[in-house]
């Protein structure tokens, strides 16, 4: 074909029911105008890869094969020989066994630009400038950038000490996020030697840490485990508002000061509130010192954001100047409190997460920071909290998506491929899609209305993209799996969770034995376990000779797999429900391009009614109203026009119908093939429609 560029726009867990109707009402033009003059499948599907989750799918995306192939198996990996309750962190390419198209590209000498996206960090191939790089290892963006958390600031009036009280460090994965101080703590635990290396260097498929069972069915009782996925951490701080004194510049009348610490404690800022009319206080302004008249930033009006204030912290004795931002929760009118949220500081001397780096610098001078996304629960007012996250990670994280897009397609105007990965919407489907339900929460059209709100900031971010839309050049919008919520009434199933060792349904099937250690915690006595369900998917037999632990015979493995599988089938919770689908044993799995020494010896799959939002279930199944399907929508040179097509589209097809339309030679691992009839010049006349079982029949002569 030789199209001179291929754009692939990444959204992760975009549902294509939900994109469908918001297209007919007018909520996605910009997706609706690629579907009009473009071509998809009728569902506007693609299927997907198992398991239903982040890096798996997106690696497939971008490298044409399945799991079994380029080794990416769940959102985290356990590879077969390692104890069974260690966790390898993804979001690296070092865990991929598969090339990447952009590393085919490279070698043709073909400019690619990967922009956030999943498991494409740390670049492979640094013997040439053909591939530009910004790490996209954590869902959050720049997950390595930050340097200092997120804090709410409470001021007020008063002589008393000022309180800081530390945020405590978020425990799971649930909503597919891991923050940079999560990080930290998974990589000083880790059982590798390069434990003592700093975070940003340490190579993530080298990140091996222990992960506890969890007591999720207690929690699933309680409801905290719908909590948790409302995000709620930050430092907490409150301090006194006093007249201010020892200043080398003249305050605005009636101006009260407070001082505040940030940095961990290293850098003592001074806050100012004052009242810009001169009657009501309404503004807040932080100084670096009583010194320097110029501030570093302020924010005016409750409910509005500061710009970027660019700080100075020291780290390891050396200056870095960061970016952070402000957002006025509150202030009395009489100036006798207030509140302020300050937002993750981002480092912007670390340049360690741009290759090359000096782009990194160059697109921070012309482009600016990018705001990290405001995960916190200033006054137990959910809506309050649902404005700051909707503003930092769905609207302004898709405008700087944007800006930094086109600043990189100037800088590089060669580029012939793009790949960009944005995270909001999965993040939101995560935290309220089972709010979306009538029968799970009375505010369920809020929550509806929030969820579909993120699309329509992401369908902007695919109209920026368009401009670059012409016969040249080809736009795939894509996603690595739907979303579904849970049927009310029925919570956490007692299996499948990503992050953790599941143990209600193997403990009361017999095959995994708990017990409680002295502070009360949940422990697994691997001297009696024969068996676990790990991860989203998979169980694993504790097999003497290749697990540290194992007990059990290599002669009774076949026959325990089986009673397993069987004893899964039968397993019903309190309500007398199913909760197992689908069991694959180990050569069953191959044939779903499953299998290899990162997945379990039981590839499971559960009742759809069960489906933890997603990574349960296979990508076809629909529930609720919702489905599991990837999205796919396809337009530009070289591809069909307003036009359906029946055939299945696949997750490994993408690479191979981008390698052939730009006249790149294939990645040698591929194993999807070119989506021809989506291909301008496939030529439907020449094929006669045969049966049901061969829909597009034979070539004829």
């Amino acid at each position: 074909m030789g199209l001179k560029r291929a754009m692939v726009i990444g959204l992760d867990a975009a549902e294509p029911v939900l994109c469908r109707r918001l297209m007919d009402e007018g909520k996605m033009p910009n997706l609706k105008k690629l579907l009009d003059n473009g071509v998809a499948n009728h569902n506007l599907a693609m299927i997907g890869c198992l398991p239903s989750v982040t890096p798996p799918n997106w690696t497939s995306i971008a490298t044409g094969c399945w799991p079994r192939t380029h080794g990416v198996t769940c959102y985290g990996n356990q590879t077969l020989g390692q104890a069974l309750n260690i966790e390898e962190v993804n979001w690296t390419s070092e865990n991929v066994t598969a090339d990447f198209i952009w590393e085919a590209f490279a070698k043709e000498g073909k400019r690619s630009i990967a922009l956030s996206y999943c498991s494409a960090w740390p670049p492979r191939d640094t013997t040439n400038d053909n591939t530009i790089i910004i790490d996209g290892s954590g869902v959050v963006p720049f997950l390595r950038s930050g340097i200092d958390y997120q804090k709410v600031v409470t001021f007020q009036e008063g002589d008393f000490p000022m309180e800081f009280i530390p945020h405590t460090i978020k425990s799971d994965n649930k909503d597919c996020i891991i923050m940079g101080d999560q990080y930290e703590e998974m990589k000083k635990k880790s059982i590798n030697s390069q434990a003592n290396m700093p975070a940003w260097a340490m190579p993530a498929s080298v990140l091996g840490y222990p992960v506890s069972p969890e007591d999720l069915e207690e929690e699933a009782k309680s409801g905290a485990h719908e909590e948790a996925y409302r995000p709620s951490k930050a430092d907490q701080i409150k301090t006194p508002l006093k007249n201010p004194t020892n200043w080398n510049f003249e305050l605005p009348a009636g101006a009260k000061e407070a001082t505040i610490v940030l940095a961990s404690g290293t850098a003592r800022r001074f806050a100012v509130i004052s009242a810009s009319d001169g009657v009501n206080y309404d503004t807040v302004t932080i100084y670096k010192n009583k010194k320097t008249a110029e501030p570093l930033g302020f924010v005016k009006g409750i409910g509005n954001w500061s710009e970027f204030l660019f700080d100075y912290y020291i780290v390891d004795d050396e200056e870095h100047q960061v970016s952070y931002r402000l957002y006025l929760c509150d202030i009395a009118k009489d100036g006798s409190s207030a509140i302020v949220y300050f937002s993750h500081a981002t480092d912007m001397d670390n340049l360690d997460y741009f290759y090359p780096q000096a782009m990194g610098r160059k697109l921070y001078d012309e482009v600016g920071p990018l705001t990290q996304f405001a995960s916190v629960n200033i006054r137990g007012d959910h809506k309050e909290n649902d404005k700051l996250v909707f503003d930092t990670y769905a609207k302004e994280g898709c405008e700087w998506f944007a800006k930094a897009s086109h600043w990189l397609f100037k800088e590089y105007p060669d580029w012939q491929c793009f790949y960009v990965h944005i995270h909001s919407i999965d993040n939101f489907q995560h935290w309220f899609v089972n709010e979306t339900l009538p029968d799970r929460n009375p505010e369920y059209a809020y929550y509806q209305e929030l969820i579909d709100k993120v699309y329509v900031e992401n369908d902007k971010y695919i109209g920026e993209m368009m401009q670059y839309l012409d016969d040249d050049t080809a736009i795939f919008v894509v996603s690595d799996h739907g979303c579904m919520p849970k049927s009310a009434g029925d919570e956490y199933a007692g299996i499948g969770h990503i992050g953790s060792l599941s143990t209600k349904v193997m403990s009361d099937l017999g095959y995994t034995v708990t017990y409680r250690d002295e502070n009360g915690k949940l422990q697994i006595d691997w001297s009696k376990t024969r068996a676990v369900a790990r991860r989203s998917s998979y169980v694993y037999v504790n097999l003497k000779g290749r697990d540290p632990q194992g007990i059990v015979e290599p002669e009774d493995y076949h026959q325990l797999v089986l009673d397993i599988i069987s004893d899964l089938y039968n397993y019903r919770n309190e309500d007398g429900k199913r909760i197992i689908a689908h069991c694959f044993t180990r050569d069953e799995m191959e044939y779903l391009g499953m299998g290899g020494i990162h997945c379990g010896d039981i590839l499971y799959q559960l009742v759809p009614t069960f489906n933890n939002e997603h990574a349960n279930v296979l990508s076809t199944v629909h529930h609720e109203g919702w489905s599991m399907q990837n999205l796919c929508i396809m337009g530009g040179g070289g591809l069909k026009k307003g036009v359906y097509i029946d055939r299945p589209v696949r997750i490994t097809d993408i690479v191979p119908t981008v390698c052939y339309l730009t006249d790149t030679k294939m990645p040698g691992s591929v194993e999807g093939g070119v989506i021809y009839q989506a291909l301008a010049d496939f030529d439907e006349s020449k094929y006669e429609r045969g049966d049901e079982w061969a829909p597009y029949g034979r070539l004829i002569k």
